[in-house]
């Protein structure tokens, strides 16, 4: 009788186990991600397996090779666009430079906006960033000097890597009620060191590192 019972104990855990196996197995991986979603439909779960896979292919832990079926092209403000996300991957993983990271991320950039607008797209753009430099600060900041449309004094996300930020942004933050809340924000304004008393500077790249942690 015991034995009968140990073995169907057994059978149980290898059937568990076989189906968590293929639960996982099912689970799409960073490269299926950026190329198969729309760079809106990327969720947190997402975007933290799209970084955590960046910082792979930054370390040369992970090689990059993208499918015949990759989603390249998006649409972005009426036009396609180089896919963010996987252009991303191909900067992380050095088959992409710089200047033309750069030069893809423009298209993402509104320009003649509202504030609100253009906070929301800075945040997309820094979370592309994000995948393509991880925690590399001088990366950061070199690719924001790639970006021909990005005047980074001008905005509520970026202000923080400049010497002043612009009347403008202090402006959008004094006066908008409730005020805006965003990941990462300059002036202290960002959601993931809230509470943490740092100063405006040490706040935005605390929040920086914690970005799709």
């Amino acid at each position: 009788m015991k034995l009968s019972i140990t073995k169907s104990f057994i059978s149980l855990f290898v059937l568990l186990g076989v189906h968590l196996t293929s639960v996982q197995a099912a689970e799409p991986s960073a490269i299926d991600i950026a190329c198969q979603k729309e760079p809106s439909q990327i969720t947190d779960a997402d975007f933290k397996s799209l970084v955590n896979f960046g910082e792979a292919l930054i370390a040369e832990q992970q090689k990059l090779t993208l499918p015949k079926d990759c989603k390249t092209t998006v649409k972005s403000q009426g036009k396609d666009s180089f896919n963010p996300y996987v252009a991303a991957l191909e900067t992380a993983a050095k088959q992409k430079n710089l200047d033309i990271f750069g030069a893809i991320l423009s298209d993402f950039n509104s320009s003649n906006v509202s504030m609100e607008e253009t906070a929301k797209a800075h945040s997309e753009l820094l979370k592309y960033i994000k995948v393509a430099c991880g925690q590399q600060f001088a990366c950061v900041t070199q690719i924001t000097k790639k970006i021909p449309t990005l005047d980074i004094h001008k905005s509520p996300i970026f202000c923080s890597l400049s010497r002043v930020a612009d009347y403008t942004v202090q402006d959008f933050y004094k006066k908008t009620t409730p005020t805006p809340k965003y990941p990462v924000a300059c002036l202290g304004h960002s959601i993931l060191t809230e509470n943490m008393g740092l100063s405006p500077m040490q706040d935005w790249y605390e929040a920086y590192k914690l970005l799709g942690q």
